[in-house]
């Protein structure tokens, strides 16, 4: 049985030339739209966002590249 079924498979099988993604296009941020860190270093801490960090409060990520205070 498991023998036909794969014989079966591979006489149905065709090559996938091309592929069509059928979801809409990733969005894609304009340089100026892209959100950046705020925030300034922490006196005293190795920590620059705090829980008033506006990234932090719309869970958007804060890294190293994007903090404007450094």
């Amino acid at each position: 049985q498991d023998d036909r079924s794969v014989l079966q498979a591979f006489a149905e099988y065709e090559d996938v030339e091309q592929n069509v993604y059928v979801a809409r296009p990733r969005h894609r941020l304009k340089q100026g739209d892209i959100p950046y860190c705020k925030c300034k270093p922490l006196a005293g801490s190795s920590e620059t966002c705090g829980a008033s960090c506006e990234n932090r409060v719309t869970q958007t990520e804060c890294i190293p590249q994007s903090i404007m205070g450094i």
